[in-house]
């Protein structure tokens, strides 16, 4: 895969994220956490909440570059 390729891909993603985020927003719920939650400091792993007292975190894992997401409510 050339440069060109992997910069399309990426765009691609990054649309369907923006349009994942806008979607849920139209639905009343919030992407938590707002953190990072890999190793690589991206947010991959998302929960989606409409009840906005609801906590959550992330928590470090050794047996992966994904930290651990949790929720409380």
């Amino acid at each position: 895969m050339n440069d060109l390729e992997m910069s399309s891909g990426y765009l691609l993603v990054l649309a369907n994220l923006v349009k994942l985020q806008k979607f849920m927003s139209l639905s009343g719920l919030k992407a938590t956490p707002p953190s990072e939650t890999t190793d690589y400091h991206s947010s991959l792993d998302h929960i989606y909440v409409s009840n906005l007292s609801a906590r959550t975190g992330v928590i470090e894992t050794f047996w992966s570059d994904h930290k651990a997401v949790w929720i409380s409510v």
